[in-house]
């Protein structure tokens, strides 16, 4: 085995970018280059996932397949699963996930349950489960004794050990301006959007969805009951126990919080504030779907969570009746913790290539919004599902207890990035956290976590809230501001969602990685959630500046990660003041190495008390070359009104087909009066 092992490092160096090349990788490709049993052939046989994928696993720094933190346990380290039991070699058995080459069949699952038995594993009690999405057999009560062999069964490419997965409103969704506050405006509510229609799954502990900012919409006649049908206008509609293989797959479940974490997420995803409208979450409009993924103790190997993951892909199209279909959302405040021992390359969070992280990536694929928690360790550390490619990942900026943005600081326990390396040459990847919201002192709603008589029923979430902080937190107001987005454009996908994310955020400290992205912080990501600009991104409409007395100004659309950006305005400021009569030369040109583009056009917009908008000069081609181009503009005394908020000046290039591209700034109306 060491000596493979020798072999298999030499082929690392010797093969450029090997894990960029995983997707392409055909077993004729392998008859000189790669030990056999890292690629073996399919001969025909299905599989779920490319072949290859394997070759980049993370935890595998020495490329045989077995991952180190495994290969610590076996070295004599303890296990660290949560559902250990004394195996018959006399050791703690350890929790596992087999990955094949091809999707596992009865041959695959009698081979692993024989050589399972002979080392003295038992059926009963212990976890077993062949998953849909990716081509793996899940597993726990394992005796170390048999992980050698297991490596060895035909088909095999990677054991990998199970992580153990852990749970990571009043100023928060104000300053995020998701709802009305005196200090900015243009908010979603405000526009009346709130997640309408929207399903989103909360992944955690449970949720005790009969708490009043969790049980209806309307929040008239909803004392607390235990069953969620029994409302005429319910926000629950499904549930599943993933902690559990016996559990009903039919979304009839509804899991209780015993820990408290779940319906605190939920209550600042999609609470109602209940009759009082104060502890609002960020959709209140949207659906519930309830899945259980962490026990009540709060930590739980990674089957339960991959178990969730795998019921929420498998329920994307459900219709659960009333207007409720599918799942666009999954909200995920979880994730790996602190692996075994002090090695850095098993205790510095992923690389994205986990069961975890692939099932992420697959939910993604089919039209899932991955909202996950980057982490409480406050050090550089992404840790799965987080690290996986789909995921959008938060981190915590504290509002420090005031609405006003301009005091926001990065919470002391949020994780840093980036991520480490997949090797897919693809470094936007990397690129985690993906952006930070409010996660520090967030109120919300209160389980009923308290124990009962046997016989008794158990006690009822009511209108209580606590507070709470972690990336758990934030992770749901982004969660909350997804689903506006979806609400305004269902056809969005999570890509574009993402993009939307990045690019409308307010952008906080310096690049850290100026070769890749000119605004990537590796505390604040792309920047501080901004749900109003959002929502404008989402609209395609220029931003809502950050105004009336909020100290900062979401200057212009920021720049995209793509080269179709191109236009750009200068010499003219955000906050200019255009005078009646005077001519205003609006100017600019465009990015080199942009386009190409035909022409570029300029529009005047203004916006009033009410979001009405008055269309003062619509698109008007401007004069000169588009890399040297200007509009003349007389400013009207017609065009000044009282009730005026701001103007907006749009300059946008016009290309071939479908190229566009935008800038914009902001201004006021004014004339001058001698006094």
């Amino acid at each position: 085995m060491r000596d493979l092992k020798a072999l298999l490092l030499v082929v690392v160096f010797l093969i450029a970018d090997m894990s960029s090349m995983a997707s392409a990788i055909t077993p004729e490709m392998a008859e000189e280059s790669y030990a056999e049993d890292r690629l073996p052939d399919r001969e025909g046989r299905y599989a779920v996932e490319e072949y290859g994928w394997w070759l980049a696993y993370g935890p595998d720094a020495n490329f045989d397949g077995m991952d180190d933190r495994l290969e610590l346990v076996i070295a004599g380290e303890e296990s660290q699963s949560t559902t250990a039991i004394i195996g018959a070699d006399g050791r703690k058995t350890v929790a596992i996930i087999v990955d094949y080459a091809w999707h596992p069949t009865s041959i695959e699952v009698e081979a692993l349950t024989a050589l399972l038995t002979s080392h003295g594993w038992e059926s009963e009690g212990s976890w077993f489960q062949v998953m849909d999405s990716i081509d793996s057999i899940v597993l726990d009560h394992v005796p170390v004794s048999s992980l050698n062999a297991i490596h060895s069964l035909e088909g095999v490419v990677v054991v990998e050990m199970q992580n153990v997965m852990a749970p990571t409103l009043e100023h928060a969704t104000p300053a995020a301006r998701i709802s009305p506050s005196d200090v900015y405006t243009a908010t979603p509510h405000d526009r009346g959007y709130d997640g309408d229609g929207i399903v989103i799954a909360v992944l955690d502990s449970g949720v005790d969805n009969e708490h009043r900012s969790l049980n209806d919409f309307d929040d008239q006649n909803d004392a607390p009951d235990l069953d969620p049908n029994s409302y005429d206008d319910q926000k629950w509609v499904a549930g599943f126990d993933a902690t559990s293989q016996a559990s009903n797959p039919d979304g009839s479940q509804d899991p209780d919080d015993g820990q408290g974490h779940g319906t605190h997420v939920a209550g600042i995803a999609l609470g109602t504030g209940d009759s009082s409208r104060v502890h609002v979450g960020g959709a209140p409009g949207s659906y519930l779907v309830d899945i259980k993924v962490l026990t009540d103790s709060g930590g739980t190997n990674s089957q339960n969570s991959i178990n969730g993951i795998q019921w929420m892909i498998n329920n994307r199209d459900t219709n659960w009746g009333d207007g409720a279909r599918g799942i666009q959302i999954g909200q995920m405040s979880f994730g790996s913790v602190g692996s075994v021992g002090d090695n850095p390359l098993t205790n510095n969070g992923d690389n994205g290539t986990g069961a975890e992280a692939r099932l992420v990536n697959n939910a993604t694929e089919n039209g899932i919004a991955c909202i996950v928690a980057a982490g409480n360790d406050g050090r550089q550390r992404i840790s799965s599902p987080g690290s996986a490619d789909g995921a959008i990942t938060i981190g915590s900026a504290d509002d420090g207890d005031t609405i006003n943005r301009t005091n926001d600081f990065i919470a002391s326990y949020s994780n840093s990035g980036p991520r480490l390396d997949d090797g897919d040459n693809d470094e936007w990847d990397e690129l985690k956290p993906d952006i930070v919201a409010y996660g520090s002192g967030i109120f919300s709603a209160s389980a009923a976590t308290g124990t009962s008589l046997p016989g008794t029923p158990r006690p009822t979430a009511d209108n209580s809230y606590e507070s709470k902080d972690g990336t758990s937190m934030a992770a749901p107001l982004v969660s909350g501001v997804v689903a506006i987005m979806l609400q305004a454009d269902p056809g969005l996908d999570p890509y574009e969602i993402k993009d939307i994310l990045r690019n409308s955020s307010e952008q906080r400290g310096s690049a850290s990685e100026p070769s890749v992205s000119d605004r990537w912080n590796d505390e604040w990501g792309f920047g501080l959630l901004d749900a109003s600009c959002a929502l404008d991104f989402t609209l395609e409409r220029p931003c809502t500046p950050l105004d009336s007395g909020g100290g900062g100004v979401i200057i212009d659309p920021p720049p995209g990660n793509d080269t179709e950006q191109g236009v750009q305005i200068t010499g003219l400021d955000n906050g200019t003041w255009f005078i009646v009569d005077d001519i205003v030369r609006i100017q600019g040109g465009v990015i080199a190495d942009t386009g190409p583009w035909n022409q570029v056009d300029v529009k005047i917009t203004q916006h009033l008390d009410g979001f009405e908008e008055v269309v003062l000069m619509d698109w008007t081609t401007a004069g000169g070359s588009v890399e040297s181009w200007y509009l003349d503009v007389l400013i009207k005394e017609d065009w000044v009104d009282e009730d005026e908020n701001y103007v907006i000046v749009e300059a946008r290039a016009v290309g071939d087909g479908d190229l566009l591209s935008s800038d914009a700034r902001w201004g006021n109306l004014g004339k001058m009066m001698v006094s």
